[in-house]
C-alpha cells in the first residue's frame, strides 16, 4: 500500500526545488534534458506560426525555450510561438 501523504510531500518538495531553479536561472538548465526527452527533436514537423506555415526538421529547444527548425530550404528559423505537428518527410 502506498501512503499518499509522504508521496505527495515528496512530489511537492521536488517540484518546489525545480520551480525555484527555473525562477532563478530560467529554462536553460532544463534544456538538455528536455531535448533528450522530446518526441519531436530530429523529426519532420509542420509549424503553423500565425500567418506562416513552415515545414522542416525540429532541431532543438534552446536555453530560452524556443524551437529551432531547419526548414526544407535549408535555412534555420527560431520559432517563438506556433502549433507543431508531426509531418511525414516528402
Amino acid at each position: 500500500m502506498i501512503h499518499r501523504a509522504p508521496l505527495f510531500a515528496s512530489l511537492l518538495n521536488h517540484f518546489s526545488a525545480m520551480y525555484r531553479a527555473f525562477c532563478n536561472e530560467g529554462f536553460g538548465p532544463f534544456a538538455t534534458e528536455y531535448n533528450q526527452r522530446s518526441c519531436i527533436i530530429g523529426k519532420p514537423v509542420l509549424v503553423n506560426a500565425g500567418n506562416q506555415v513552415l515545414r522542416g526538421t525540429a532541431e532543438q529547444i534552446d536555453g530560452e525555450g524556443y524551437l529551432w527548425l531547419t526548414c526544407e530550404d535549408g535555412t534555420s528559423k527560431r520559432i517563438i510561438a506556433g502549433d507543431v505537428q508531426f509531418h511525414p518527410a516528402n
